[in-house]
């Protein structure tokens, strides 16, 4: 049977992620884990794979469409990247006052925090422009320096919509 323990570790409300490094080994725990859920009356239930053959071995009635939603994001199985909502350019664009920076920065949904180090950035001049007391619904004048990481992340976000799960091939 499947680790119970692992199983119960990569659960997140009604979601399991496992990741494995091949397929027989994602075959075998498929197969597992539909049995260990059946002895509680549950049915594996729009699960997915980035790997055609685990797939193909599953019956399709249980099989999520190419892309699907884990923990708020999107997850693409074929490319096997996850989809971050990022600002639109129009509201970057018109971004402008503390009060539409803030709303800007907080539209990157990233609940596990995998884009922090570049989400950090903005906080960071978010935090200069306090210091600087500007108000809410005061017209920005950046110095150079905060224009430049402005300009830059802006022009980043909107490239931030797929990033690979992994740097190699795994299975899901």
């Amino acid at each position: 049977m499947a680790d119970v323990n692992e199983v119960l570790m990569n659960t997140y409300a009604d979601d399991i992620l496992l990741s494995f490094d091949d397929e027989s080994s994602a075959l075998k725990t498929v197969a597992e884990l539909i049995k260990l859920l059946k002895i509680g009356s549950f049915e594996l239930f729009m699960w997915s794979s980035n790997c055609a053959d685990v797939l193909s071995s599953t019956p399709q009635t249980e099989v999520t469409p190419n892309c699907s939603k884990t923990l708020g994001m999107n997850w693409e199985h074929s490319m096997d990247t996850s989809q971050f909502l990022a600002p639109k350019k129009n509201e970057i664009a018109s971004c402008n006052t503390k009060r539409s920076l803030l709303s800007v920065v907080f539209k990157v949904y990233d609940p596990l925090g995998w884009l922090s180090p570049f989400v950090v950035q903005v906080k960071i001049l978010l935090q200069r422009l306090w210091q600087q007391g500007f108000d809410w619904d005061e017209t920005l004048s950046h110095p150079e320096e905060s224009a430049s990481l402005w300009r830059n992340w802006k022009s980043e976000v909107i490239s931030l919509k797929f990033l690979p799960r992994r740097g190699m091939d795994r299975l899901m």
